[in-house]
């Protein structure tokens, strides 16, 4: 303990010319530095908070297509970093809407003395990712949690820690990721009526969690080639790692297009329309035949290993949205011309003269003719 003074003026009542000099002592404590810490972890299960510090993470995963409730045990652990007692512990989660009065302690006590740890844990049931931190707030405190009053703009100059002051830590996310619905991709194809099918298709992340790290790879078809114009696109926060085409292979012939990408979330999205952070990918492919009634068909594949291990746990299709049978692939049907005959053959007049046609029909878009040779059935009259 330290002693200081302060020296003033003394005089009585009545008598200002009777004044003497009185000397006031005062004691402070010695400087002591406060310090406190909070670590959030979590993993799956509900026993009592007995493997808080033993086997909890800063990130679990969850994979479960059925979208099944699932136990989760949250640990937080306080810490006295300072050199003096801590009380009046209040922790809060806001994300989860609990404090301390929610949890259970499964160790240690307040006051926290110094160097010691205080480990609450707090029981949860979800379907969903969660992301959320933890914030504690404590009073510098003696050993009986009494607190130690000082004015609190003393620690502004150094002089003395306050103690009427709360001591303040937050932790950063506690992750939980719950992959119930991976991404789902919706291809559609265009025909430019020569020789030139585009391809196009958009990824969509129906979850409230990005998924990081997927793969899709579209082999280019039988009786096509690659032609270019390979785009890839994220909108909103998603990335595009990667996006190239693979040349020819024995395994892949024609070779294919590969894109990894983290897309993303856009929980409820269903479409291109009601989205933000979809993935659009688009390239052109050579056809070799462009009969009428040439159908050529087209299907990618997403892989979402979301562990990371290795395997993915999720490979999915992409759909074609003009048609009801789920996750099919998408088709594009080169069109038939028809022609209709619009006039007869007049007698006595030139038959080629006469003869009228008009080219009918087309199909998804414009079609181009190079060549086209009409012979007429010819059907004389008297």
């Amino acid at each position: 303990m330290e002693l200081s003074f302060i020296e003033y003026q003394k005089c009585d009542d009545g008598f200002p010319q009777a004044c003497s000099v009185a000397t006031l002592y005062l004691t402070t404590l010695e400087p002591k530095d406060p310090g406190i810490t909070i670590d959030k972890t979590l993993y799956l299960g509900h026993d009592s908070g007995v493997l808080c510090g033993v086997s909890s993470q800063d990130e679990v995963i969850v994979i479960d297509s059925t979208r099944s409730d699932t136990d989760v045990t949250y640990c937080f652990e306080v810490e006295n970093t300072g050199e003096t007692y801590l009380g009046l512990v209040e922790v809060t989660d806001a994300v989860l809407g609990i404090d301390q009065d929610d949890m259970s302690i499964l160790s240690g006590s307040t006051p926290i003395a110094p160097g010691d740890t205080l480990i609450y844990y707090y029981e949860y049931v979800t379907n969903t990712s969660v992301d959320n931190d933890a914030t504690v707030r404590a009073t510098i405190t003696d050993e009986n949690e009494n607190i130690i009053e000082y004015n609190c703009e003393l620690l502004l100059l150094d002089f003395v820690p306050s103690t009427s002051c709360p001591v303040m830590a937050e932790d950063d996310l506690a992750l939980l990721i719950y992959v119930y619905d991976p991404p789902f991709g919706i291809k559609t194809g265009t025909y430019d009526g020569n020789n030139i099918i585009n391809w196009n298709m958009v990824w969509i992340n129906d979850s409230n969690y990005s998924a990081n790290g997927v793969v899709i790879t579209d082999e280019i078809a039988e009786n096509t080639q690659f032609f270019g114009n390979l785009e890839c696109v994220g909108e909103g926060v998603t990335v595009v790692n990667s996006c190239e085409y693979e040349a020819p292979s024995p395994t892949y012939p024609r070779g294919r297009v590969i894109v990894n990408a983290d897309i993303g979330p856009d929980l409820g999205g269903t479409s291109q329309l009601d989205s933000v952070n979809e993935l659009v990918i688009s390239f052109d492919v050579l056809i070799n035949d462009t009969t009428g009634g040439t159908v050529y068909e087209n299907q990618a594949f997403l892989e979402y290993d979301v562990d990371n291990d290795g395997i993915p746990e999720f490979v999915v299709p992409t759909n074609d949205p003009l048609t009801t049978q789920g996750l099919d692939s998408t088709s594009v049907v080169i069109p038939e011309l028809s022609l209709l005959r619009t006039g007869g053959v007049l007698k006595n007049s030139s038959v080629m003269a006469a003869m009228m046609f008009l080219v009918a029909g087309v199909m998804l878009g414009g079609v181009s003719l190079s060549s086209l040779k009409i012979v007429p059935k010819l059907d004389f009259k008297n």
